[in-house]
This record gives structure tokens, sequence and C-alpha cells, in this order.
């Protein structure tokens, strides 16, 4: 997403705009690898038949779900939204899900 140009001073002009490397989302995605195989691995592992066993179900898919949103999805959404601009008189750094600021 190109930075608004009427942010921009006057006379100003971007060089180069960019986000975080893609090595800040390696270790959501390890996260995401393994809570998906570790969830899918419990819940079949689970007898729905035994004792509370489709409680224990539900308990594994709501915990991998918000594992899955406070270490895999917001860190991925966290880097799609910031961005570095470099332009020829300063740097600047906006970031924010659902305000920007920067």
């Amino acid at each position: 997403m190109a930075y608004p140009q009427k942010l921009l001073a006057p006379d100003e002009k971007i060089q180069f705009e960019t986000r975080p490397h893609w090595r800040a989302l390696f270790v959501p995605i390890v996260i995401l690898l393994v809570t998906v195989f570790g969830m899918t691995w419990l819940y079949f592992w689970i007898d729905s038949e035994m004792l509370g066993g489709t409680v224990i179900r539900w308990v594994v898919l709501a915990g991998g779900i918000l594992i899955l949103v406070l270490w895999a999805i917001v860190p991925f959404l966290r880097w799609m939204t910031t961005e570095y601009v470099f332009t020829d008189r300063r740097i600047i750094v906006r970031s924010g899900i659902i305000t920007r600021h920067g």
C-alpha cells in the first residue's frame, strides 16, 4: 500500500517503501504449524465416548484457536500493517491494525 502523498512535506519525495522482513514471521509460522498439528492430534486422540470427552474436545479446540489468534494471526496482522517509508528528508514508520500511528 502506497504512502499517502498528502502526508509528505512540500517538495518531499519518497525514495523507498518497505515492510518488516519476512523473517519476522518465522516464529508465528512455527507456532501455527505446531498448534494445528497438536490440536488436530489431540482432538482425534480424545475419545468422545469417554467421560467428558466431548467437553474436552471443545476445550482443546478453544485453546488451539486462542493460541492461533494471539501468537500467529495478530503478529501476521502487525507485520502486514507496518510499513517503513524512506524519503529524501526522513524515515517514517507507520503501524497499526485498527488505527494507524507513526
